[in-house]
């Protein structure tokens, strides 16, 4: 699912919850950006993996101190 956190803001075009639409888009991406660097944090992350496979990278910005801008330039 990380991978779908983009600029285009693709994680929002799965549907997890009958209300979703009820709340705006611009407050639900911010709450699902805590939960992935909530969860990330939580379980830790492999950076050598991250950086030599590339379907894995995307996990990065969700480590604390990296962020997107970051992440890509690892």
């Amino acid at each position: 699912f990380s991978q779908l956190f983009n600029y285009d803001k693709e994680i929002l075009l799965i549907k997890y919850h009958p209300l979703q639409d009820a709340i705006d888009r611009e407050q639900l991406i911010p709450i699902l950006e805590q939960c992935f660097i909530s969860r990330t944090n939580e379980v830790g992350v492999d950076l050598n993996r991250c950086i030599s496979y590339a379907h894995t990278s995307s996990v990065l910005q969700f480590v604390c101190g990296l962020g997107p801008r970051k992440a890509t330039h690892l």
